[in-house]
């Protein structure tokens, strides 16, 4: 029973993230390690940088002229409480895009990085002799969102979803047996009433 539970839950928490927009998540655990010598350099300067703090998604637009975005990582407190993080990162599945995620380091620093699937129809004669630059053909908006894994696997945001699911299956088992033994009784009752009506006939 708990097994088929957890198959449950975990389809329809898959269902409910295809629903919403394509995804791409990253989980890490803190602390955070130091930067790798191979690993990319981040692509903002401080100024540039965005903060993320749990629970509180925040929206960027990835375009042609600046298909890039660097965050800093405020986890107000709660990195005392929880080990396991993740960050998600949605976007219309209308916007055809490759993100590349920078993991995070010990600079609480990440990166995304963003690129059109879809083909670009450039005209070579007549772009090359536009007076003014064209408007961008790629543009993206993307939600980011960064939370603490309960247990170390569970999106904290899930937590209602996950509740209301294990309510409709309580309140299913329970009602359950009820519902088969109203059935049960209406077909003894049409089984008593089958015969009576053969006899008068």
């Amino acid at each position: 029973m708990m097994k088929a539970i957890t198959h449950l839950i975990f389809f329809l928490l898959c269902l409910f993230g295809i629903v919403r927009a394509d995804t791409e998540i990253i989980n890490f655990s803190l602390p955070l390690p130091p930067p790798s010598p191979s690993s990319t350099p981040f692509l903002s300067t401080n100024s540039d940088l965005l903060e993320l703090s749990p629970s509180q998604p925040t929206i960027v637009n990835l375009t042609d002229s600046s298909p890039n975005q660097s965050f800093i990582l405020n986890f107000q407190g709660l990195e005392k409480d929880y080990q396991k993080w993740t960050i998600r990162i949605s976007w219309p599945g209308s916007s055809p895009t490759k993100i590349k995620i920078i993991p995070p380091d010990e600079s609480f620093q990440f990166s995304i990085i963003g690129s059109s699937l879809s083909p670009r129809m450039y005209h070579p004669l007549i772009f090359h002799d536009l007076p003014y630059k064209p408007a961008d053909q790629f543009r993206t908006p993307i939600s980011i969102l960064l939370e603490p894994l309960i247990l170390g696997v569970i999106p904290r945001t899930a937590l209602p979803t996950i509740y209301t699911i294990l309510l409709a299956v309580v309140i299913t088992g329970w009602n359950i047996p009820r519902i088969l033994r109203l059935i049960e009784n209406i077909i003894n009752k049409l089984n008593v009433q089958s015969p009576a009506h053969l006899k008068q006939s």
